[in-house]
């Protein structure tokens, strides 16, 4: 609401970056796309600790390694730049629940997590959950099947 005290983060810029960058991949635009890569990775040189880190201080892991030995990405294109820009997105975007989205959305799900996973109470397949059911209702059962329409797997 407009009311509200503090402004809600729906995206990142980085976010906006690297689906562009994504895009101008696929579209063969590489220089456009390590660009955009490259800009990610500039502000994440310069981002070494959260805010509110007092300067000096070693409290933190990463204070002996300078953040400036991230790489621009250079003379990628084709498979290999996807590869590159799927990686930034995974790295950047841990713990933000995106990886699973991507993976869904670029095809690659079942390939990386393959297989059942086994939990206390049951063992289910991956697949359970990946695509939603097609809802037949109001439509009769039989216009679905003369109109080729046929269920997801698993409903």
């Amino acid at each position: 609401p407009q009311s509200a005290s503090q402004n809600v983060r729906k995206m990142r810029y980085a976010d906006i970056l690297l689906m562009k960058a994504e895009a101008a991949a696929q579209l063969g635009r590489n220089s456009e796309a390590m660009t955009l890569v490259n800009q990610v990775r500039a502000r994440a040189r310069v981002s070494t600790r959260p805010p509110g880190t007092t300067v000096g201080s070693t409290a933190y892991a990463s204070a002996n390694t300078p953040a400036g030995t991230l790489p621009d990405i250079t003379g990628l294109s084709g498979t290999a730049l996807l590869t590159a820009i799927w990686h930034e997105r995974r790295v950047e975007f841990g713990e933000e629940s995106l990886r699973y989205w991507d993976l869904v959305r670029t095809g690659r799900y079942f390939n990386i997590l393959s297989g059942d996973v086994a939990t206390r109470a049951r063992t289910h397949s991956i697949t359970s959950g990946v695509v939603n059911p097609i809802p037949l209702l109001p439509i009769e059962i039989q216009d679905a099947q003369t109109w080729g329409i046929t269920q997801n797997p698993g409903y």
